[in-house]
């Protein structure tokens, strides 16, 4: 047989095979982050944040300080936990996570109020175990999303799993917002978060195939600190710091405006949970149409020019937010909502290219890689999040003596993050090299049916 004769069936296996979204296997494990997603957004992203400022009386600093202890614990936990996940099957991991964290729910809404400052260790140790959930889910689902797809898909796939996430917020900010002025509870979106955790975990139960490379398997025999992951994280840690380094600085500037994020309008125009809600919504609802656009632009430009353009993107976006520090004209809605339109781009373009990337650093231990590489993320996620916090709050004053009114400080931390993101670009340029259009199918990685 000549080599065009081989080659010819692989070439119409590529023209003709079936749409990522319509192989049940991908579909399957797409509901199961979309899930995640929803739930963990609404917990940490739509209800903490008004219900320890308003239903508990604590500050932006102590919500702040909170919100670390989650990202630290998700960070520290990633890493093994994609190793684990790697070893005694993902579906595991998917399945027991979301568990932990409909016990935090629960045990959020009936924790007694005014126990002072073992009220807020409680939930500081509440947020940590949500983070070892977390950790549990996210390392497993973008390795098998990995393992599903081929090379050329891998970018696709990924950007699926961003989608997700956008989703998650788009959902959770309305959703948990109307849930709470409805009733009257801060209390009602941490129930909403209990049953969507409950979801989560029967449909990564009843997920039916993880792909060739990740059946459930048999656990390997192992001992010392070899079985927990800590050898094989540290071997990954030294093939790989530069890329450690650019999680941990890009995603400081994710971390700082966390604390205040949504805070941040009702306490600037006056907003209400659902009228916040329902003002990132239609952003968040345009970047998810524009998702596969902004896949497809991926694919032609690369890897690489998609980090480098996505990132450059998020920057624009944050100083533009961020301009409303020293110019009032700046503060009012349509500039908010404008300028998260380049960072929901930014972020369709880079991380699925990001996260391709990394899974491709070594095949074989996707999940550890991950989870390093997202154990980096988080680390500087919190970092973030603590300069966030404490400049937001002790910034007001600085305003009043500048002239520029107390809610400079409110802006404060866009300024932060749009520094942080910046640096992480400019690193990002001698990280990643232009490498043209991502690489076509091998003949040993046929599609996943």
């Amino acid at each position: 047989m000549t080599l065009k004769e081989r080659e010819e069936p692989l070439k119409t296996q590529l023209l003709t095979r079936t749409p990522l979204l319509r192989r049940p296997d991908v579909r399957s494990l797409v509901t199961v982050a979309l899930l995640a997603e929803i739930g963990y957004a609404v917990m940490n992203l739509s209800a903490m944040g008004p219900y320890l400022q308003f239903d508990r009386g604590m500050g932006v600093d102590i919500y702040g300080v909170v919100v670390a202890a989650f990202l630290l614990s998700e960070a520290l936990f990633k890493s093994p936990m994609g190793h684990l996940a790697d070893r005694y099957g993902r579906r595991l991991f998917m399945t027991i996570g979301p568990l932990l964290s409909i016990g935090t729910a629960v045990v959020t809404i009936f924790l007694p109020h005014n126990l002072g400052a073992l009220e807020v260790l409680v939930f500081v140790l509440l947020r940590v175990i949500d983070g070892m959930g977390l950790a549990m889910i996210q390392p497993a689902v973008y390795a098998t999303m990995s393992d599903l797809v081929t090379p050329d898909e891998r970018q696709e796939g990924l950007s699926y799993l961003n989608l997700c996430y956008l989703m998650g917020v788009a959902l959770a900010m309305p959703i948990g917002g109307a849930i709470n002025d409805a009733t009257h509870h801060k209390t009602a979106s941490f129930w909403l978060s209990a049953f969507m955790f409950a979801c989560v975990s029967f449909a990564a139960y009843r997920l039916k195939s993880l792909g060739p490379a990740n059946r459930d398997r048999a656990p390997k025999e192992s001992s010392g600190e070899e079985g927990f992951g800590f050898s094989e994280l540290k071997k990954a840690a030294k093939r790989n710091p530069i890329y450690v380094g650019l999680a941990f600085l890009t995603f400081m500037g994710v971390g700082a405006p966390m604390p205040i994020f949504k805070v941040f309008p009702m306490l600037e125009f006056h907003l209400t949970e659902t009228q916040v809600g329902f003002l990132v919504f239609p952003v968040v609802i345009a970047m998810m149409l524009a998702n596969g656009f902004v896949s497809k632009m991926g694919q032609k430009i690369g890897r690489a020019r998609s980090v480098h353009w996505g990132i450059g993107l998020c920057a624009l976006g944050m100083a533009t937010l961020a301009s409303g520090m020293v110019l009032p004209f700046m503060r009012n809605i349509p500039v908010v909502t404008l300028s998260l339109v380049p960072v929901g781009i930014g972020f369709l373009l880079a991380i699925p290219a990001w996260y391709a990337s990394v899974s491709d650093l070594d095949p074989e231990n996707r999940g550890i890689n991950i989870g390093l590489i997202m154990t980096g993320q988080g680390l500087g996620a919190i970092t973030g999040d603590l300069a966030g916090g404490f400049l937001s709050k002790h910034l007001e004053p600085v305003g009043d003596r500048l002239g520029l009114g107390a809610t400079f400080g409110n802006y404060m931390p866009f300024a932060c993050s749009c520094l942080f993101i910046t640096i992480g670009w400019v690193l990002s340029l001698r990280v990643l090299k232009d490498e043209g259009p991502n690489p076509p199918a091998l003949p040993s990685e046929p599609a996943v049916q």
